[in-house]
């Protein structure tokens, strides 16, 4: 239960209180509204609701056209789906296929991929050491990227970079 708000009252509605406050410039009595954080907490709450259905939305999945004939019937597949895409389609199990080792080498694929991205990660740790250093790290390839981008835009509008950073390198050297 949040400041201002009763007991009875449901969380996900805010409570809306007057305030009397005595300001000691001219001993004038103002009322003052919280419609503002009324209409921040209302916006908050419908931003929820809106990212719990969007949520819902995305794993609506769908078996795989092919695992149907035209008529409706079911059929088992000879080959991987060219389109199939997990975001989109149920997984698909042994018995979708005719011959299962296609769901094997499949299924052999994908656990290469995920051992090649924890032998990358390893390598990392091994490379950069502790966690600081590899934030440090990533950091610093964040703004290399956005130093290329920028000297790429620059390039673009005919501006001469190199002599930029040759003059900023010199200004330095000289301090």
């Amino acid at each position: 239960m949040g400041l201002g708000s009763s007991p009875n009252a449901p969380a996900s509605e805010p409570v809306v209180t007057d305030v009397n406050v005595e300001n000691t410039d001219n001993n004038t009595d103002t009322t003052t509204s919280t419609d503002a954080a009324t209409a921040t907490a209302n916006a908050v709450a419908s931003a929820a609701e809106g990212d719990a259905e969007k949520k819902k939305q995305k794993r609506k999945q769908v078996k795989h056209p092919l695992l149907r004939d035209a008529d409706g019937n079911p059929q088992k597949l000879t080959e991987m789906p060219e389109d199939f895409n997990l975001g989109d389609h149920k997984p698909l199990i042994r018995k979708d296929f005719e011959d299962e080792t296609i769901w094997l080498e499949w299924r052999a694929g994908i656990y290469e991929a995920k051992a090649k991205d924890y032998r990358d990660e390893a390598a990392l740790i091994r490379q950069f050491g502790s966690a600081e250093e590899r934030k440090a790290a990533e950091k610093l390839m964040k703004v290399r990227k956005q130093f290329e981008k920028l000297k790429a835009d620059l390039a673009g509008q005919d501006i001469d970079v190199e002599a930029i950073l040759a003059q900023a390198s010199d200004n330095d050297s000289a301090e």
